[in-house]
């Protein structure tokens, strides 16, 4: 009998935790002890070793974190299984980041850079559930494009639940007033307005609920790479309104 309960408990499916901002380190860490103490295995997704050496977590034969390549991790390091270093120079690292940054400001190329993004991250994520066929995903959010609404996506592609946790309070009001100042979220200012107008009527979802504020959630150039690659059929001025199976709330 005892026997029969190991395998079960060894054949168990791992419970998949997207991990790509600090903030959320202690509900991370929170979410995996559980799952490994009580007998689940856990895997971490990290976009690199960098953010997975923040983790306090003891090693734990149920504990796999997985860079978003797919490939199981090869390094240890206090406790912590880390993706395996790549081998690329510190101003190769510096000038690839400052490229990518100048290039995703301009207008005119973040469109294509942001839906190659799109599309990796898609690949990747369904490889990942193909790979691992977890019994759940744990995101943070399910309003940001990469990686987070890509891994709900292929989840619920493959009838994998998802789960966003909460770790900050959101409100509509601190929503729209991150958005004032973004020219490429109001209706009727800035470049492109026809377009922008097009896509409210496309995704109505998209335009701001309360009256007297014609701001689109995300950006034109944004909007139009989410429609590229279908991610754009969601309501994002609402936690809970993307692609997840629930939200966690804050209680008392």
């Amino acid at each position: 009998m005892h026997n029969g309960v190991a395998n079960q408990q060894k054949d168990k499916n791992p419970v998949m935790i997207l991990y790509n901002r600090q903030v959320t380190k202690a509900e991370v860490e929170a979410l995996a002890i559980y799952f490994t103490a009580t007998g689940w295995p856990v895997s971490i997704v990290v976009q690199n070793s960098e953010i997975a050496s923040h983790l306090q977590i003891n090693k734990h034969l149920k504990l796999n974190i997985i860079d978003f390549s797919g490939q199981f991790a090869s390094e240890k390091k206090s406790g912590i299984v880390l993706p395996a270093k790549t081998h690329v120079s510190a101003a190769a690292t510096t000038f690839r980041h400052l490229l990518k940054s100048r290039i995703i400001r301009h207008e005119a190329l973040r469109l294509p850079v942001l839906w190659h993004g799109l599309w990796r991250d898609l690949r990747l994520a369904r490889r990942l559930m193909a790979d691992l066929k977890p019994a759940c995903l744990f995101v943070a959010d399910d309003r940001t494009p990469r990686p987070d609404m890509c891994f709900l996506r292929a989840a619920r592609e493959v009838g994998i639940p998802s789960i966003v946790f909460s770790y900050a309070a959101s409100s509509l009001e601190s929503d729209i007033h991150l958005r004032n100042d973004k020219l490429p979220c109001h209706l009727n200012y800035g470049t492109a307005r026809w377009l922008k107008r097009w896509l409210a009527r496309r995704f109505p979802n998209h335009l701001c609920p309360k009256k007297g504020n014609d701001l689109l959630f995300f950006g034109v150039w944004d909007m139009l790479a989410l429609a590229a690659v279908g991610l754009a059929d969601t309501n994002p001025w609402f936690l809970g309104g993307g692609e997840c199976s629930s939200v966690t709330v804050l209680g008392p």
